[in-house]
């Protein structure tokens, strides 16, 4: 037989030979309700007497000895409910084992959809970002440079395939002659030409060096920056008549001019030109440094 809990209304299969007299009381293992499951088999119990005002402690005395009876079981014990059910459910019924696992399933679904939230979050700031220093380069350039303050990213890179690391070779490199000048581009307007000559103070020879020069305005804050190959001499009549696209392009050989890039052997100088177009008026002072350089494969 089917019966069900008079609290939570969740059904359960009885069986009904469990049942003595005119019922039992059972509880609930999903709420824990107990309740009164009478005996459908038992006969049906004649009209009950009007108790006289004389009889009625007797009657009261039969009553509770009624309910005595109905309360426990030949043990003296409620039943419960998993005790008695000895049928499994039927196809139509919810297993009670089956709540937890739902409630589980719901509370992997949504840490789930946090996580995905969390993951769809970080990456739009990771696009935002790359897109943000991508279409500016000072930026970019800035917070490269902020970064390499803290972490030594060089150290890991491959520079000519050999044991030296890139540390000792920009140590070996000094610059000298350093200056600057302005030449007026008749296409552009102003150039401020940085000038010098990279000194290879290592033990053997190194090729492509590369020279990075930033314009720094009173507070030392970075104003512009740009980079040239060594060995890229421009004439003055060519600064006066190229144009941007043309000296940039010159200037970012890294052979140099016919190869003198090259095999810069031990004290051997490589002179450099970096050009600044329409430098701004806040400009106080620049710097020069090694941007880049590599090894002589043996």
């Amino acid at each position: 037989m089917i019966i069900k809990c008079e609290k939570c209304k969740t059904r359960y299969n009885f069986d009904e030979s469990l049942i003595e007299g005119k019922g039992i009381r059972v509880r609930c293992t999903s709420c824990h309700d107990v309740f009164f499951q009478e005996n459908p088999s038992a006969e049906i119990p004649p009209p009950v007497d009007i108790v006289e005002p004389e009889d009625e402690e007797k009657g009261v005395e039969d009553l509770a000895k009624t309910l005595k009876e109905l309360d426990i079981d030949n043990d003296g014990h409620v039943l419960d409910m998993l005790e008695t059910e000895a049928f499994p459910p039927a196809d139509d019924e919810q297993e009670l084992d089956d709540i937890p696992q739902k409630g589980k399933r719901k509370i992997k679904k949504k840490i789930s959809g946090i996580l995905s939230g969390i993951i769809v979050f970080f990456l739009f700031i990771i696009i935002a970002g790359s897109a943000y220093f991508w279409f500016s380069p000072r930026e970019r350039t800035e917070l490269f440079d902020k970064v390499k303050t803290y972490i030594p990213i060089e150290k890991f890179l491959d520079m000519g395939k050999n044991k030296k690391g890139i540390e000792v070779i920009k140590e070996g490199i000094n610059f000298s002659e350093v200056k600057e000048r302005i030449v007026k581009n008749w296409i552009i307007g102003d150039l401020l030409i940085v000038e010098g000559a990279a000194v290879n103070n290592n033990k053997f020879q190194v090729t492509e060096i590369k020279v990075r020069s930033r314009v720094l305005d009173s507070a030392g804050n970075v104003l512009a920056q740009q980079e040239s190959y060594c060995n890229n001499i421009l004439a003055d009549e060519e600064l006066r008549n190229l144009t941007e696209k043309e000296i940039y392009k010159e200037l970012g050989n890294p052979k140099g001019g016919n190869l003198a890039n090259e095999n810069i052997p031990p004290q051997g100088k490589a002179p450099f030109m970096i050009v600044f177009t329409n430098p701004t008026k806040e400009a106080g002072e620049f710097i020069v440094e090694l941007a880049d350089i590599k090894t002589v494969d043996k």
